[in-house]
């Protein structure tokens, strides 16, 4: 009896301490994971006339370079789309990790057929993210992102635009003078007559001066 006793004692403390662990392990497994989000900025500008029905949202991905790496939620083959409209920010992620490491990316801007009066950012930005375990036994990342050059950059930043037709040139500057030309004929004659028939009056009394003396 007491030999029962026992094992049932020791299957009691095994399952026990089985249900123990099982609540641990979830609580070290969330400790383990670390997350980023990638900032990404669209800065769209128009010049002169814009239709009303402009287009104004572009197309964005973000790709793996390794098809292992940890990709944001719907993605897809290890490619993520997006759309950012006007001039806004937003935030690719969060990315989760569970592993220590590199991590690389491309982002750009998707440019298929370019339409007319539209300017596009072709700049590809390269995303690093260092993975690496910290002394109390969790997980940090990094994030650094690069243009072309090499250059670290805070965020991606694409510069977009459109220029509409220009406006046409007046063809005559308005001076607020409505007066037509022959106005101004009309004006100079009037004034030609009435110098000539002061003149032939101041004449015709000199001539009568001249006669009574």
């Amino acid at each position: 009896m007491e030999t029962r006793s026992i094992k049932h004692g020791l299957k009691f403390l095994l399952v026990f301490c089985c249900i123990l662990v099982m609540q641990v392990l979830p609580v070290q497994a969330a400790e383990q994971i670390a997350e980023t989000a990638i900032g990404v900025e669209q800065i769209f500008k128009t010049e002169y006339s814009v239709p009303a029905n402009l287009n104004r949202s572009f197309s964005y991905q973000l790709k793996a370079l390794d098809e292992e790496n940890p990709m944001p939620e719907g993605s897809r083959d290890g490619v993520y789309r997006f759309q950012l409209k006007d001039s806004r920010k937003t935030q690719i992620g969060p990315i989760q990790y569970e592993h220590g490491g590199l991590y690389e990316y491309e982002l750009r801007q998707e440019v298929g057929e370019k339409e007319k009066g539209y300017t596009y950012d072709e700049t590809i930005y390269r995303v690093k993210v260092y993975v690496r375990n910290t002394r109390d036994g969790r997980l940090a990342c990094q994030l650094v992102i690069e243009n072309e050059k090499g250059e670290k950059t805070d965020g991606a930043v694409f510069r977009n635009s459109y220029q509409g037709s220009q406006p046409k040139s007046p063809s005559a500057v308005k001076t607020g003078d409505t007066q037509t030309p022959f106005f101004w004929i009309l004006i100079l004659a009037v004034t030609l007559l009435i110098i000539a028939v002061t003149a032939g009056t101041v004449i015709r009394r000199r001539r009568k001066d001249k006669v009574g003396l």
